[in-house]
């Protein structure tokens, strides 16, 4: 009988133990990292019906519904790297159907163009009317004459008339 309570007091000393340990990788990145919000963009055609991403060395984000032409608003919460590294990619997936309600889906490794402690202002995921999927970390606002992306294929149904 008393074998059970040493049982129990053992697994307990090792659980309070080893808790700081499961941890570690998530507190490492996130002090080695900038937490921001991020917005997906969908200059498709058509409306996605959810999304997600994963900057390399990173956790998953996600979101959901983005109507064509609009974005999806601000997501809390992921983050990157303090330093931008070469070879620092996203990976991204996103489900639609089509106009027949077929299921579609878009999979893609993606590089993120390199960004430096000014920048850190947002993860900006854009839809490109190509197939093309693009992933900015920016402080710019998409209306900014600076805004990394431009022209047409980045347009969005709100300047579209």
């Amino acid at each position: 009988m008393s074998a059970l309570p040493t049982k129990i007091r053992v697994t307990l000393l090792a659980a309070t133990l080893l808790s700081p340990l499961v941890g570690c990788h998530d507190a490492q990145f996130l002090e080695e990292g900038y937490a921001m919000d991020f917005t997906a963009y969908n200059h498709t055609d058509h409306s996605i019906d959810d999304f997600e991403f994963k900057l390399t060395g990173g956790k998953r984000a996600a979101g959901g519904f983005v109507g064509r032409g609009e974005g999806s608003g601000d997501i809390c919460c992921t983050s990157v790297p303090k330093q931008w590294k070469p070879f620092l990619t996203a990976q991204v997936h996103a489900t639609w159907q089509d106009g027949s309600g077929t299921a579609q889906q878009i999979s893609k490794e993606v590089p993120v163009p390199q960004y430096n402690r000014e920048d850190t202002g947002h993860v900006n995921i854009h839809f490109l009317r190509n197939g093309e999927v693009r992933v900015l970390v920016t402080s710019l606002e998409t209306w900014h004459p600076d805004y990394p992306l431009q022209g047409k294929d980045v347009e969005l149904k709100s300047v579209l008339h």
